[in-house]
């Protein structure tokens, strides 16, 4: 009752008051109701304790939302089967973290670097394709989570490893070149990426029945005029589909900071 009075009431004018004298109001008009709910009123320092707690609880809160808003914003990029002359015919991966729409490796196979640039199948001179980079092809082996390894990995019959997952997953989506044989599978494609003339780049990705797994965004040179049944093209085309945009810093932070503001405000009327 000392810290109560010493806090929320107005010191008498006298030491000795009366019961039928006790008719001053107090200064702050939420003695009583404070007074009449029992709420604790031990010490300055044990408030400021509790104060202290409730801002961790608020900012743990605040972690929390930014935790969860982070994954929600970097869980849009996906790759998406889409068709490109008949439905049902599945013939593009659309990544939507670029906006390059992927047409199947497999749709080119048996034909040269020159075959497809002087427009088979119409996808160059018609539809508006083009061979993808090395580096446009290391990232769709990024977005679907493909292991560049340089070496086969072994996979021990792990069939639920990363590798043999990500890359059979992808082979499903873009087709498969390299038929199954009994052992192996996957897909080989010449990139647009060239340093010796007359030649270009090609990527790769395999996997067997052992659950091993083997990729590479470059894996070598070919002759332009090479052909040959399990190599295709890494052929892609700009769309007009917007890239899922990351969340950047700045907009973390943003976010992080009106949190703050707001709690704050929210402790300021406790």
């Amino acid at each position: 009752m000392k810290v109560f009075s010493q806090r929320y009431l107005e010191s008498p004018s006298n030491d000795e008051v009366s019961d039928e004298n006790w008719s001053w109001e107090p200064s702050n008009p939420n003695a009583r109701k404070i007074y009449g709910s029992g709420a604790s009123t031990n010490t300055q320092q044990s408030n400021a304790l509790k104060d202290a707690r409730v801002k961790k609880q608020l900012l743990a809160r605040l972690a929390m939302f930014l935790f969860v808003f982070g994954l929600s914003s970097t869980s849009g990029a996906a790759l998406i089967k889409q068709d490109l002359s008949n439905t049902g015919d599945g013939l593009l991966t659309l990544d939507s973290t670029t906006g390059l729409s992927w047409l199947n490796v497999s749709a080119t196979v048996n034909h040269s670097y020159n075959d497809v640039i002087s427009g088979y199948g119409g996808f160059v001179n018609t539809m508006g394709f083009r061979y993808a980079t090395i580096a446009e092809v290391g990232q769709l082996f990024s977005e679907a989570g493909v292991l560049q390894t340089g070496n086969w990995v072994w996979g021990y019959w792990n069939f639920g490893n990363q590798g043999y997952v990500a890359n059979s997953n992808l082979g499903a989506l873009l087709g498969v070149t390299y038929p199954f044989d009994g052992l192996t599978a996957g897909s080989y494609g010449i990139t647009g990426t060239t340093s010796v003339p007359g030649t270009h780049e090609y990527g790769l990705f395999l996997y067997n029945n052992h659950a091993d797994y083997l990729a590479l965004q470059d894996g070598g040179a070919v002759d332009d005029t090479y052909n040959v049944s399990y190599v295709g093209s890494f052929l892609v085309k700009d769309t007009n589909a917007a890239p899922v945009p990351e969340p950047s810093t700045e907009l973390l932070v943003g976010v992080g900071m009106a949190g703050i503001a707001y709690f704050r405000k929210r402790l300021q009327f406790k």
